[in-house]
């Protein structure tokens, strides 16, 4: 989405928070239709819960590190580490996407802190990141999706309430539509994860980030 408003030719400070508001109304959303579809059950599945409660404390102080960790030693190094990270998980669930799922909690706080640092160095690669780390930790697709949606809104939240009280309130006549037209397709989406097999989903999620961590090493070589 940023990417095309920057096409389009709306600047950068006004695109951000637009952005942000869209991620944080859309996630909420998904994860509401999520738990209504089946997709996931906050209230009874203790394992989805505390997976969800760890991303997104985890996602709200890693900004903080990212930018020790940026000025310390520079950002580009880091963005050469999350696009091979991103890679190698993009493979590792294609691999999997056939094989039965073995839940490892150790996986999902490695995972955790690296989306989370992630986040705060580029501001981007959560999703991705996020989904193909649970899946490759054990989690069944459809799950990883939904605490996806809910921890990056969570984590848009605080991003927003930062921004907001540096720069005042965003462009509403962008982010409004922008958030209209993002929550339209939402239903339509989480239905989609409900009914796709779980083998598929595994595939589309590997193919996926496998794409986005290809598309990032060429941006940063080029």
């Amino acid at each position: 989405m940023a990417p095309l408003l920057l096409i389009i030719g709306f600047e950068p400070l006004d695109i951000v928070p637009a952005v942000l508001f869209c991620e944080l109304l859309t996630g909420l959303a998904a994860g509401l239709l999520h738990q209504h579809d089946g997709n996931i059950d906050l209230i009874r599945d203790r394992r989805a819960r505390r997976t969800l409660i760890l991303l997104a404390a985890l996602s709200t102080v890693g900004a903080v590190a990212a930018v020790l960790f940026g000025i310390q030693f520079g950002g580009r190094w880091f963005a050469f580490g999350s696009v091979a990270v991103v890679l190698v998980l993009g493979l590792l669930t294609l691999a999997k996407a056939r094989q039965p799922a073995c839940f490892r909690g150790w996986g999902i706080l490695a995972i955790a802190l690296m989306a989370a640092f992630s986040k705060g160095m580029s501001g981007g690669g959560y999703g991705p990141l996020v989904t193909s780390g649970q899946i490759v930790c054990g989690l069944p697709a459809r799950q990883a999706v939904a605490i996806t949606s809910i921890a990056e809104a969570l984590t848009c939240l605080v991003v927003l309430m930062g921004y907001v009280a540096v720069k005042g309130a965003p462009d509403w006549t962008l982010a409004l539509p922008l958030a209209g037209g993002a929550l339209l397709a939402v239903p339509w989406a989480t239905l989609g994860v409900h009914h796709l097999p779980q083998t598929w989903l595994r595939a589309g999620v590997g193919v996926l980030t496998l794409a986005l961590g290809l598309w990032s090493l060429f941006t940063l070589v080029g």
